[in-house]
């Protein structure tokens, strides 16, 4: 013999017995074998939800939508207006640049045309007014003060003093 507890009462009674001696709970073969009772339900109670507080929770939640997108929003058009200025200041730059060059190349091309007159007129004792003052030099001579020009014998002497002069 064994001891059990009362599904009624929780009383610890012997598994022999038909009823509980303390509640009288009856006993058939099937509660003494453990098993669990077959219970049916009737009715189920439910408390009905404040609809008050529903709406509440709802318009909060709506409302931090809301914000949360306006947010979102203004961040999104400020990330837009940066790179808007971003690519404008880019922009402006790529167009100062491009003048900067532009003249740099002018200003390149000029020079190599005075070297390569420079170049000539040395080697063949060609005068002109532009190139005179880097080919040819004053040597004075004695019968009367007088001075004449002579070519530079050689035209690197004439491409040093132009680049002298340009520096």
């Amino acid at each position: 013999m064994s001891l059990i507890l009362c599904p009624e009462c929780n009383k610890e009674i012997s598994d022999k017995v038909k009823s509980c001696p303390h509640c009288g709970y009856p006993f058939d073969d099937i509660s003494l074998k453990n098993e669990p009772q077959k219970v049916e339900i009737t009715s189920i109670n439910f408390k009905p939800r404040n609809p008050r507080r529903i709406k509440t929770i709802i318009i909060l939640i709506l409302t931090l939508i809301v914000i949360t997108a306006g947010i979102l929003t203004i961040m999104f058009l400020k990330k837009i207006k940066r790179e808007k200025e971003i690519y404008n200041t880019y922009i402006d730059n790529l167009k100062t640049i491009s003048g900067e060059m532009l003249s740099g190349a002018g200003t390149a091309e000029s020079i190599c045309h005075l070297t390569a007159k420079v170049w000539q007129n040395t080697i063949y004792e060609e005068s002109s007014y532009e190139t005179d003052k880097y080919t040819q030099y004053e040597e004075k001579f004695t019968f009367s003060e007088g001075t004449w020009s002579r070519y530079n014998s050689d035209f690197n002497v004439s491409l040093s003093n132009l680049y002298t002069i340009l520096r």
